[in-house]
């Protein structure tokens, strides 16, 4: 937000202190500074206004001209060179200079204002073709007022003196001061000049009356009125359009603004258009309510009196073309401004090009109205548009003021355009009433809450200088919330207000002397450092995304939006959902990563999910997820064996490290009922190549390889697998001792290889082996399982060979061949009688 110093003044009944006084104040109570603010005047020493006298063309070229020009001897230096009438020479190659112009002249020895503190032209009297040219009559480009530099600036202004310095004409002896506009969040005050003034009263102690035009019902302007239209409004819907202000006027005259105007502008960030536009910025500015001008003519036939502006949801597949001379195609849930059927604008953003102000409009609908914070940020965030419009209604700019901010316009606009009238009743909806909330507080509360020990008439006197309605009664204050501040609906707000008027600065430090009390270590935040460590060492990396995810990944996914929580008000379209899974948030970061030329690599994230209908203690319950995925880009699937193992080995390492129960697998069957949240992580697998995690008799997650249409859509490699688990469920499985006393006793090592038939699958197997081993050994035994490889033989679809790996230990004694074989004999008559499984 943008203040002139000098436009503060105006508003202020004390002077205000130097600027570095008041940069420090107001960044101690009020908001940060963007930057440093600098002296406006620095770039325009040696700058006049002048009365061009003759123009004489020079011979040998097109365009110059020698002109002798008036400055009423006010450049008093001994280097220039003036005639006997005490005129300058100065060479000038503008198609409207002229006798009479009065104009603005750069002298010998000043900076060209464009360049200062970029190149820092200064100019010095030169000859052109024999023609001596002091310094240079000035376009507004070169002025850096504007881009014009078609002809030097034209001053139509009776009150003018030849002589006087461009500095006191326009005024430029001022600082402008950038204040963060995110400290104005909640404060749409202060995204006008009055706000800012306002507060700056305040934080000096000093009472701010505001003008009395910027009162809830002000006066009409004095305009001629010469009805001839009869002017409708409506809004369709009161929730998002709460109030609608306009009025059609007449014989509007439509040019540049007067050059003080334009240069305002200017140094306020906003370029200048034409008197119409210039003034609905200019009020935009003062109160921070955002106006709109329509060309009537372009809007309805000429002989048609009758006007109806409606507020109106866009409806799906319209399109606009804006004044940025870009086309948008809409959806059914944007604000448009329609006139007569005609889409005038697309609301509380930008106008239409089609009913654009020109220099040939001569009549105007001037509309002043209120939207919904939300809906303009959603269709501003939606469509990529920001305005000095969007700024401000984005903040929730106060209802009451439309009415006041149109008249305001209106008087402006006569002044610019003598000759204008009123052709249409002043409409207002006011479909919002302005009653303003009382609030009241306690003295002890403010006090104890901001560790002071004001009184009752100091609180009440600091937020009367804020225009703050305050009466005071027994220990406390009764607080009427003004119509400009929307965000004072708490006790809390008066107290806070309090204590930044006051100035947090002034609050001395106190210690806080509470006793200590040891907060037990969340076990779900110790478990998650855990598990970072483990994959670390793995070599895997943690990405960190969003949780949230939009349309593009729920088509992806094939996700159904009702199993997921919708956000009203999301940063853009693609964060409009909490995810269901972290799944389907990881898939999204490996096709950057094989883009950028890793071909191998493994990724995981730790993070919540939410599933709509799930409630715990009336709030959405989250989901505490570990979703990984292995990758590897050059290997084939059909050679290397499916990356299913991949993915299960880094699982089974996790687990071991944790020292977590040890895991079983279960097939996925068709139509398998799933737990919710396990339902929208098998979203992302695909249920033939994916088993579910068992630990004991817990499901504790799915690992697997992925579903093809996913890893095509999202283009992942085709031999990527990866796994997600529920933290919550680890918590509930115990911890094992995974310590053994190591046996002093040689080892002794088997190869077993079994023919098995192919409905068991090796989950099973391993199972049975492990099952038939533990009756038969002795408690000082234990032994290692490892599978080495699987085969099937060509054509064989009945039976596989699996080759374990066993590894015997005994504690008390060395074990012989004779006992191991027994016991081999045993378990292989086991397994082939109950399960025909063969040694081979």
């Amino acid at each position: 937000m943008k203040v002139s110093r000098n436009s503060l003044q105006s508003y202020l009944s004390f002077k205000l202190p130097s600027i570095a006084n008041l940069s420090s104040k107001i960044g101690l109570q009020l908001g940060a500074l963007e930057e440093v603010p600098t002296k406006i005047a620095d770039a325009y020493q040696g700058i006049y206004i002048v009365k061009v006298k003759t123009v004489t063309k020079i011979e040998g070229s097109d365009h110059l001209s020698a002109c002798k020009i008036d400055d009423n001897l006010a450049n008093d230096s001994t280097h220039l060179i003036r005639d006997e009438n005490g005129f300058v020479d100065v060479v000038c190659g503008a198609p409207n200079v002229r006798p009479g112009i009065i104009t603005v002249w750069i002298a010998p020895g000043s900076i060209v204002p464009v360049t200062y503190q970029k190149d820092n032209f200064r100019l010095s009297s030169r000859k052109f073709l024999d023609h001596i040219s002091n310094g240079m009559l000035a376009s507004a480009q070169e002025l850096n007022l504007g881009d014009d530099h078609q002809g030097i600036v034209d001053i139509k202004d009776s009150q003018i003196k030849i002589g006087q310095s461009l500095i006191s004409y326009l005024k430029l002896d001022d600082y402008i001061l950038d204040i963060e506009n995110k400290m104005f969040t909640h404060r749409p005050d202060c995204f006008g000049l009055i706000g800012v003034a306002r507060e700056v009263s305040g934080i000096y102690n000093h009472p701010f009356k505001s003008p009395s035009w910027y009162r809830l019902h002000p006066k009409n302007p004095k305009i001629t009125q010469q009805i001839s239209y009869n002017l409708k409004l409506r809004s369709n819907n009161p929730e998002l359009v709460p109030r609608i202000c306009g009025v059609v006027l007449k014989d509007v005259e439509v040019k540049k603004s007067p050059l003080k105007l334009q240069s305002y502008l200017i140094r306020m960030g906003i370029k200048p258009i034409n008197n119409i536009v210039d003034v609905t910025n200019l009020v935009m500015l003062e109160t921070g309510q955002p106006l709109h001008a329509y060309d009537l003519s372009k809007l309805i036939k000429p002989d048609f009196r009758e006007i109806e502006l409606v507020a109106r949801k866009s409806r799906a597949g319209e399109t606009i073309e804006l004044l940025n001379s870009k086309e948008y195609k809409l959806d059914d849930n944007k604000i448009v401004i329609e006139v007569n059927n005609q889409v005038a604008g697309l609301a509380g953003i930008m106008g239409g090009r089609a009913s654009q102000i020109s220099p040939e409009t001569n009549t105007i609908l001037l509309e002043s109205a209120n939207f919904n914070m939300y809906s303009i940020r959603r269709t501003s965030m939606e469509l990529g548009l920001m305005s000095e419009a969007v700024t401000r209604f984005t903040k929730g700019q106060s209802a009451p003021q439309t009415e006041l901010a149109l008249k305001r316009a209106m008087a402006k606009i006569l002044e610019l355009s003598p000759n204008v009238k009123q052709g249409s009743e002043l409409i207002d909806t006011q479909l919002v009433p302005n009653g303003s909330p009382s609030i009241t507080v306690s003295l002890p509360k403010i006090n104890k809450l901001l560790g002071l020990s004001l009184s009752l008439e100091v609180c009440a006197q600091m937020l009367q200088n804020v225009e703050i309605e305050t009466t005071i009664k027994k220990d406390g204050l009764v607080v009427k919330s003004p119509f400009w501040r929307t965000d004072l609906v708490d006790p809390e707000d008066i107290i806070e207000e309090i204590g930044r008027l006051h100035g947090y600065q002034n609050i001395k430090d106190q210690k806080i002397i509470r006793p200590i009390i040891a907060i037990k270590s969340d076990p779900l935040l110790k478990l998650q450092g855990k598990l970072r460590s483990i994959l670390a060492r793995t070599g895997s990396n943690e990405v960190l995304n969003y949780s949230f995810i939009g349309d593009t990944v729920v088509k992806n996914f094939n996700l159904n939006p009702k199993n997921l929580y919708c956000l009203n008000n999301s940063l853009s379209p693609q964060l409009k959902y909490f995810r269901s899974s972290i799944s389907a948030s990881l898939l999204q970061n490996v096709h950057p990563n094989l883009r950028n030329g890793y071909n191998h690599f493994e990724l995981f994230e730790i993070g919540k999910t939410h599933i709509n209908g799930l409630i715990h203690n009336d709030r959405p319950n989250p989901f505490s997820n570990l979703g990984f995925i292995y990758v590897d880009a050059k290997k084939d699937q059909n050679r290397n064996g499916a990356s299913f193992f991949k993915a299960k080995a880094y699982l089974e390492y996790l687990m071991q490290s944790l020292r977590r129960e040890v895991l079983s697998y279960q097939p996925i069957v068709s139509n398998q009922k799933l737990s919710p949240e396990l339902e929208q992580i098998m979203m992302s697998f695909d249920p033939s190549r994916s088993a579910l995690i068992k630990a004991g008799k817990q499901t504790i997650g799915i690992v697997g390889e992925y579903r093809v249409e996913v890893l095509s859509k999202l283009k992942v490699a085709p031999y990527s697998a990866g796994f997600e688990i529920l933290l919550d469920k680890i918590l509930d499985l115990p911890t094992l001792n995974p310590y053994r006393e190591k046996s002093k006793y040689p080892v002794l090592k088997l190869d077993l290889t079994y023919k098995v038939p192919n409905e068991l699958n090796y989950s099973i197997i391993r199972q049975l082996i492990k099952t038939e081993l533990k009756r038969r050994i002795s408690e000082s035994q234990y032994y290692q399982l490892k599978l080495d490889y699987i085969y099937q033989a060509p054509n064989n679809t009945s039976d596989l060979n699996y080759t374990f790996h066993l590894r015997f230990f005994d504690k008390e004694k060395t074990l012989n061949d004779q006992e191991v074989n027994r016991l081999i004999k045993e378990l292989d008559l086991a397994l082939n009688k109950n399960h025909k499984i063969e040694r081979i």
